[in-house]
């Protein structure tokens, strides 16, 4: 009945204009269709005036229908909505034969409808020239999933429906049908305005629903105003046409990649993005404003041009927005992985899964921690109960509170030491990709069975892995140490000798050598006055550095000092254990020796970034 135009006007049925969102305005067509506009008559009247960089591909982009959605709440089990879609504009193929070729024969539309029933992902619907009925399936029955046992209307659960319109096409869509009782809208939220360029208007999110701007709005509890402009630089006059009845509740501003194909001056650039931003805070003095600073891009398709200010615009969107209050820098430096599977083209547009991570990177970004350290090592403490024995590192950081907790999640958990060292966990990776690349450290990381140790050696720059075993000595039982070794703790005063045995090895600074003696938890063996060998605990509580010089080795030494650092944690009430790099085997002989229970490597792994 629903695909049947004779059968259709049986079910029940309403004029699309009531469910629409994220436009400004409408414009009747013939038989009761509509066409939704997301750009003021004014704004339009400016992309096409001589004001603009390339007015004719801007009004080619500002027809497109990106972030407007239709809204429904129905006892439907199947729902459908009337479209005609425009011609692909010519602007949008231009950069879609990046992907498809010059071939029309294997150009594919890259766009089309999305569906969201209940937060579920439905059907793509691909967008085609013309008139076409596009429908869904919406119940999700796991009991009787056949067709052939649908409900009878009315029956069925409650649906709430996000219908999503093409981003790189503009079109009109006349009545939505379905096969319940009603159809009815859905209450409009608070309104993300988004003012960007082809990266805000959807290039090449493939699904509508999938793009940035709509999950980053979705993540907020709100809905996008999308006026992203393919091509689009910062305009001030753009602002001036646009419609008093605009009252957004928080703006995200994204341009900037665009001065990198054509020579612009850096003043002229700082008076447009002073004259645009100038122009946010007099429309809406109060609601606070995101500025994104460029991201990375994929530069395979056009460089740089040479007079360009392209490497100037973070500077300039820093320092013109800290003039007005309420206005908030966001780097885009880390948004984006910098690699090749993260763009869908050679001109920097992001595959659906790099839409995905450009979302959630903004929301962690303006949503900072607001617990003190107290509450989030408590947090910490509480989930890492349940997780692996891997984990026993960050479980000690929370129990001793040396750490600094910078993230804590059910999917992730990361502190830092004073050095600049990481530790983190990550259930989620995905989550763990996305924490690390906003606040992971570029010189150190101790990654706890994540499978995150390539994305960390490829985008965080730490070249340098290693595997590690976990050793933790297990009993309250004292070693004994022969009472010939003569050990005892050493202070800054023997830096020198201590730098002396470790001479060539690089392994350590002369300056965290001192912080490290400083902090009292080194002892030194000692032969005839001489220190001829040393060990200590790492800032996290770690049983770290340990010395020997090569004269005295096979001596016991090694068993003496980190023997008689043992007996000095258990008399103080700590569980002595170490990390062990894999290819240190005589260290995992001491430890398996000492009693300490080894674990297998994998679970652990410490990544450096190349010393240079």
């Amino acid at each position: 009945m629903m695909l049947n135009e004779e059968t259709r006007s049986e079910l029940v049925s309403a004029p699309a204009r009531r469910f629409l969102h994220g436009c400004v305005r409408t414009e009747d067509g013939a038989d009761g269709f509509v066409r939704p506009w997301r750009i003021g008559s004014e704004q339009l009247r400016i992309l096409g005036s001589c004001m603009a960089w390339h007015p004719g591909l801007f009004k080619q982009m500002a027809r497109t229908t990106a972030g407007v959605t239709l809204r429904i709440r129905t006892d439907s089990m199947e729902i459908g909505v009337e479209i005609r879609c425009d011609e692909e504009p010519r602007g949008t193929r231009e950069v879609l034969m990046d992907i498809d070729g010059t071939d029309p024969e294997g150009w594919l539309p890259h766009d089309g409808l999305g569906c969201l029933c209940d937060g579920r992902r439905l059907a793509f619907v691909p967008a085609s020239s013309g008139p076409a009925f596009a429908s869904w399936f919406l119940d999700a029955d796991d009991v009787h999933p056949g067709w052939h046992l649908q409900r009878l209307p009315g029956f069925g659960p409650e649906h709430a429906v996000e219908i999503w319109l093409p981003a790189l096409r503009g079109c009109c869509v006349g009545h939505i049908w379905g096969d319940g009782t009603y159809l009815e809208p859905v209450e409009a939220k608070r309104e993300l305005l988004v003012l960007g360029d082809s990266l805000a208007q959807g290039f090449v999110a493939e699904d509508p629903s999938r793009s940035w701007v709509g999950l980053l709005a979705d993540k907020w509890g709100m809905e996008a105003l999308n006026q992203g402009i393919g091509g689009q630089v910062f305009q001030p006059q753009f602002l001036e046409g646009m419609p008093k009845e605009v009252a957004p509740a928080a703006i995200v501003v994204e341009y900037g990649a665009n001065y990198r194909y054509e020579g612009y001056a850096a003043s002229r650039l700082e008076r447009d993005v002073h004259g645009f931003l100038a122009g946010i805070r007099k429309l809406w003095p109060e609601v606070p404003c995101y500025v994104i600073t460029t991201m990375p891009a994929s530069m395979e398709r056009y460089p740089t041009h040479p007079a360009s200010c392209y490497g100037e615009v973070p500077q300039v969107l820093a320092k013109e927005a800290g003039r007005f209050p309420g206005m908030e820098i966001v780097s885009g430096a880390h948004l984006v992985d910098p690699g090749r599977e993260s763009f869908a083209d050679g001109d920097g547009h992001l595959t659906a899964a790099s839409q995905r991570r450009l979302a959630d990177r903004i929301w962690l970004l303006l949503h900072p921690e607001t617990r003190s350290q107290e509450e989030l090592s408590a947090a910490a403490a509480k989930l890492l109960a349940k997780a692996p024995r891997a984990a026993f590192p960050l479980r000690e950081a929370a129990r001793h509170g040396k750490a600094r907790w910078l993230f804590v999640d059910e999917g992730c958990i990361l502190c830092s030491y004073p050095s600049g060292s990481q530790v983190a966990y990550a259930a989620d990776p995905e989550l763990g990709r996305n924490v690390l690349a906003l606040m992971g450290s570029r010189t150190e990381l101790c990654l706890i069975g994540s499978g995150l140790e390539g994305f960390a050696q490829e985008e965080l720059g730490l070249a340098d892995a290693s595997p590690l075993h976990l050793a933790v000595y297990k009993g309250k039982r004292r070693i004994k140490v022969p009472v010939r070794y003569l050990i005892e703790p050493i202070g800054p005063e023997r830096t020198d000798d201590a730098m002396a045995l470790i001479e060539g090895k690089g392994s350590i600074s002369r300056e965290e050598m001192e912080v490290r003696l400083a902090q009292g938890s080194f002892l030194g063996g000692f032969d005839d006055g001489k220190l001829i060998g040393f060990i200590g605990l790492a800032e996290d509580g770690s049983i770290g550095t340990l010395e020997v010089d090569p004269a005295s080795r096979r001596r016991g030494w090694a068993s003496a000092l980190e023997g008689t650092l043992v007996n000095h944690l258990l008399k103080a009430g700590e569980v002595p254990w170490a990390m062990v790099e894999a290819k240190n085997k005589p260290s995992l002989r001491l430890h398996s020796k000492l009693g300490f229970e080894v674990g297998p490597a994998g679970g652990l792994c410490r990544l450096r970034a190349p010393r240079r």
